[in-house]
């Protein structure tokens, strides 16, 4: 993680698509962890999710990290 931020209100994730949305060319996504979440046996993070905005489409992505093998994925 290159500038972790800590999220903890829906201003803080307002703040966030703002700057996915406005900063520069290629920062248009991040990589979210839940810190409230217990690492895995391995030390990885338990709870991952990556989210993704188009500043030309005004729209947005979350996917979550992992497979369906490790017992990750959703179902829409």
């Amino acid at each position: 993680m290159q500038h972790p931020l800590l999220l903890s209100t829906a201003e803080d994730v307002d703040h966030l698509i703002d700057s996915l949305l406005t900063g520069p060319p290629l920062h248009d996504a991040a990589h979210l962890l839940s810190r409230a979440r217990p690492k895995t046996s391995a030390g990885l993070w338990d709870h991952e999710l990556y989210v993704g905005v188009s500043k030309h489409a005004q729209v947005g992505v979350l996917g979550p990290v992992g497979s369906r093998d490790q017992g990750v994925g959703w179902r829409l």
